[in-house]
């Protein structure tokens, strides 16, 4: 391999990887779980917006899951974080929630303090955490396509 195609593969890596504030494995403070409203043993925290076409497609199906899979179940929550990225106002958001005829909670990242806690750069990004444990992160994937 050539100094050149190194080269690339680590601008590659620089620009692929990335770090996050928890690691799988991780306990998730109980405050700042209880301070979203979240209670139940699993949690699926996704970081979205309304522009992102991953996001949009997202949605359409995380919808569906919702329904069928969350909305009534006593073991797991589930909570979509919108945050003022590129536009994305309070406003914006509740108009694109309403007129999507979403049914899923969502809470508005005011300042940031959630993803910055989290580390999210690329959206969409969800957390999967069970009885305070960090088990899994899906970042630009679909995390319900296998359950």
């Amino acid at each position: 391999m050539n100094f050149k195609n190194i080269l690339f593969l680590f601008f590659l890596l620089m620009n692929f990887t990335q770090t996050f504030s928890y690691k799988i494995g991780d306990k998730i403070s109980p405050e700042i779980l209880s301070s979203l409203g979240v209670k139940k043993s699993k949690v699926y925290l996704n970081f979205s917006t309304t522009w992102c076409s991953l996001c949009i497609g997202e949605k359409i199906k995380l919808q569906q899951y919702y329904e069928t899979n969350i909305k009534n179940s006593s073991q797991i929550d589930l909570l979509v974080i919108y945050g003022p990225h590129r536009g994305d106002t309070s406003q914006i958001v509740e108009e694109y929630i309403s007129t999507n005829n979403y049914s899923f909670p969502f809470y508005y990242d005011r300042d940031k303090s959630l993803a910055t806690k989290f580390k999210v750069k690329k959206v969409p990004t969800t957390f999967y955490i069970e009885k305070g444990i960090l088990k899994n992160i899906h970042v630009r994937e679909y995390p319900f396509e296998n359950k």
